[in-house]
């Protein structure tokens, strides 16, 4: 086991304890993040209240096409923002500090630095109960949601995390993506040179 990087160096630089109640759908413009399956659960809870921000950056051009065309024919009573460019990191940790909503569509493994800085600041984050990073962070310990949650509790969106549950998340993400266990790890594997 093994980490290129470390949540509180290369992740995360401040402790948000609250962040703000924005919406963040997915990672990158790939097909795997299932935008279409998450603007609808956004569109059958009638979540168009909230601002939300839509990271489309890098991927694949022509997914990225299909899902600006696809936006633009939805009313939004909150914003949408459609973050298609690189940006300097501060400025996209700046958005990621408003959104302390975060769906995921995937099913396999993806956007895991988002998703690990996003939960150490404090944020919910949703996934399908078929996605393998929900089952992993639920057997950790760690606190996520599913989308069956949202749905018998969409009120979810406009509360925060309680201090208690954030706490334990970083407590939980630190101890297994944190400095110290990122360098025993590290020691471990030049030890079997």
């Amino acid at each position: 086991e093994w980490n290129y990087g470390n949540l509180e160096e290369d992740y995360v630089k401040d402790e948000k304890k609250h962040l703000g109640n924005s919406i963040l759908i997915g990672n990158s413009a790939t097909k795997t993040n299932n935008h279409l399956d998450i603007l609808n659960i956004i569109q059958n809870l009638n979540l168009y209240k909230f601002d939300i921000y839509l990271p489309l950056s890098y991927g694949e051009a022509n997914y990225k096409n299909e899902i600006l065309n696809y936006v633009k024919n939805i009313e939004f009573k909150g914003a949408l923002n459609c973050l298609e460019d690189f940006m300097p990191y501060n400025e996209y940790i700046s958005i990621l500090e408003k959104c302390g909503n975060v769906f995921m569509g995937h099913i396999r493994q993806q956007a895991m630095g988002n998703i690990l800085a996003l939960l150490y600041m404090g944020a919910k984050v949703f996934f399908f109960r078929e996605s393998v990073v929900y089952k992993y962070l639920t057997n950790k310990g760690v606190k996520v949601f599913s989308y069956d949650e949202l749905f018998s509790n969409p009120k979810l969106l406009e509360t925060n995390l309680n201090d208690d549950v954030i706490i334990n998340n970083r407590k939980i993400l630190l101890s297994n993506w944190g400095k110290t266990v990122n360098e025993r790890n590290t020691q471990n594997i030049l030890l079997q040179i």
